[in-house]
């Protein structure tokens, strides 16, 4: 778990594998899906990455 040494919080190599390969994962596919969301034109509904159901 995150340790804190002086005052900075440090993570196992473990740890930051696992943030960096599903936190900035998730935030990504998360940004990803909004923007293809959002610039998506009204009554388009063509499937462009996934359909999310």
């Amino acid at each position: 778990g995150p340790l804190l040494l002086g005052g900075v919080a440090t993570l196992t190599s473990y740890e930051a594998a696992f943030v960096a390969g599903s936190g900035l994962a998730l935030v990504a596919a998360w940004v990803a899906h909004v923007a293809l969301t959002e610039s998506r034109p009204a009554g388009d509904t063509t499937p462009t990455v996934v359909v999310d159901d």
